[in-house]
């Protein structure tokens, strides 16, 4: 409860309550798509909405934009053996030629400012289209970045692919994992495995001295 003090005709008059309390209003924390120039957000693209177009805005002299391409939760099991195949492509009205002004930078990192990152970490279109790969349960950001006069439409779109692979690994570990109390008792297979690491520790030691020496 605050107070305040006012004075009229030589009387000072002494007022408490809530009405004499100046509130600050709160500071709108910023998303973590928000850009550095202006609160707008960037676009999402999920296993829901699997393709997002855009047209990167103007940020100091260059076009900027970001993507995020939201992750699913851990406990959805039936996407363990798929992964996430990224593709983006740009417009025609951008001719081939000036394709080399438009960097792609893909990464996790939300704390990083838009089109603020490493020069090494940029990469390039290839034949108008840009491909990257991702986990389904992780989250990962596009940002474009386009050194032109004026911006130009992308269209940025998922699919989620199923790798069987993955399915006959898993499916090794669980006859590995039923399989264990049985060779665990089995004196050969201490034998075998024994002699065979030992043959390769030598034969690594011999690769390692060969090429130290030349």
């Amino acid at each position: 409860m605050g107070c305040c003090c006012t004075t009229s005709g030589g009387r000072s008059t002494t007022a408490c309550g809530p009405s004499a309390t100046r509130r600050r209003s709160p500071t709108p924390s910023s998303t973590a798509c928000s850009r550095t120039t202006t609160n707008a957000s960037c676009q999402d693209v999920s296993l829901e909405e699997l393709e997002v177009t855009f047209a990167p805005s103007s940020m100091g002299g260059i076009f900027c934009e970001r993507i995020r391409i939201s992750k699913i939760p851990r406990w959805q099991f039936q996407s363990y053996a798929n992964q996430i195949h990224v593709r983006m492509n740009v417009s025609h009205s951008l001719p081939e030629k000036f394709h080399w002004k438009i960097q792609i930078y893909f990464h996790g990192n939300v704390s990083t400012g838009l089109c603020q990152c490493e020069m090494g970490e940029w990469q390039a279109l290839h034949d108008g289209t840009w491909n990257a790969v991702k986990s389904p349960y992780n989250s990962r950001y596009v940002d474009v970045k386009l050194a032109h006069k004026k911006s130009v439409v992308f269209s940025l779109s998922i699919q989620e692919e199923l790798h069987k692979w993955r399915l006959a690994c898993l499916g090794i570990r669980f006859v590995l994992l039923f399989l264990s109390p049985i060779v665990s008792k089995w004196a050969p297979f201490y034998y075998g495995s024994s002699m065979a690491l030992g043959i390769l520790l030598v034969v690594l030691t011999v690769i390692f001295q060969g090429a130290e020496a030349r």
